[in-house]
């Protein structure tokens, strides 16, 4: 009778392993191929929830700093963790509507803002690009060497200095290599590698 309690058990336990794993393939926008520029809509539109982890180089007129970023958004909540990649030191900001709740992890500090959320909205971030591909109905897009180049006109900036952003879609690896957003000169401000994406 204990065995095949015992058996029972792990077979339940290999159903609901199978049951997850089957789930997460399925899961729309990790396994969607990208075979043509409108599949890119399809793509854009279906990634509400995601995360990401990228390197983000800012460049000025007298030098560049690097950051990684990690990003979740997921349900209306954006968390986004900004580590300088050379002390380890970061910051976390997380925007729920209105409300914007900032930690700093080194010093264990935390500010809660309310009614704050425009203020801190990322023009740098996916979302951002995503906000922007949609409101942009003159927005390009190439195939050039493997890659789907999408270009779109910056509209919900907070820099009047960003003109516009170019997003590189890796057709063979089938993901989001990375985003540039360019000044008004077209010179890169903002470069944004994506180290994993995940649709959630």
């Amino acid at each position: 009778m204990r065995r095949r309690v015992l058996f029972v058990g792990c077979i339940c336990l290999v159903v609901v392993f199978l049951f997850f794993c089957v789930f997460k393939f399925w899961v729309v926008g990790n396994n969607k191929i990208v075979e043509n520029v409108d599949d890119l809509d399809e793509y854009f539109l279906g990634m509400k929830n995601y995360r990401a982890s990228c390197v983000v180089s800012v460049v000025s007129n007298k030098n560049e700093n690097t950051y990684r970023l990690s990003q979740v958004q997921q349900d209306g909540v954006l968390v986004q963790e900004v580590v300088d990649a050379d002390t380890g030191d970061g910051v976390v900001i997380e925007c729920a509507g209105n409300r914007v709740i900032v930690r700093n992890t080194a010093l264990s500090l935390e500010k809660v803002f309310d009614m704050y959320g425009e203020m801190f909205n990322s023009s740098m971030g996916l979302d951002a690009f995503i906000e922007d591909y949609v409101a942009d109905s003159r927005r390009e897009v190439r195939e050039e060497n493997g890659y789907f180049i999408v270009s779109v006109k910056a509209k919900n900036s907070q820099n009047k200095y960003s003109k516009s952003k170019v997003l590189y879609f890796n057709r063979e690896s089938n993901s989001i290599e990375k985003i540039v957003v360019k000044d008004i000169n077209n010179k890169d401000l903002v470069i944004i590698e994506y180290i994993s994406l995940e649709i959630l």
